[in-house]
């Protein structure tokens, strides 16, 4: 069936468009992805220095930690998904959130397994400690 040149550009000019359409939506897609993951690791590591920052002003003259503070600023932390874990420079632990509450960070850790599983089908990520 022959069909006339109105229509073959018609829909040639239907093509071009989605096709444009599709490529522009798999670009931003891809860069939004990127940005956001870029914004979400900049994000972690000014957090991780605002803990180290506070953790490191509850080291008191006379040589000894005030734990008592140290346990609020990681369970706080905590509650934002960090597990937090304060040795000392001999390499004592001065605070441990698994020693505080290991079943609170075993259920915050398969929590962020769910959650990443669900939106990276691939993931096949673990818990470091740093």
């Amino acid at each position: 069936m022959k069909h006339s040149l109105r229509t073959r550009l018609s829909l040639s000019y239907v093509a071009l468009v989605l096709i444009s359409v599709l490529l522009i939506s798999v670009t931003t897609n891809l860069l939004l992805d990127k940005h956001f993951r870029d914004y979400i690791a900049e994000n972690q590591a000014r957090k991780n220095r605002e803990i180290a920052f506070q953790v490191q002003q509850q080291y008191k003259d006379g040589g000894f930690w005030d734990t008592e503070a140290i346990g609020n600023i990681c369970l706080n932390a905590l509650s934002q998904g960090m597990i937090i874990k304060v040795v000392d420079a001999s390499g004592q632990v001065v605070w441990d959130a698994r020693q505080h509450d290991n079943a609170r960070c075993e259920a915050m850790l398969d929590q962020i397994a769910r959650n990443m599983s669900s939106r990276y089908p691939n993931w096949e990520g673990t818990y470091v400690e740093n």
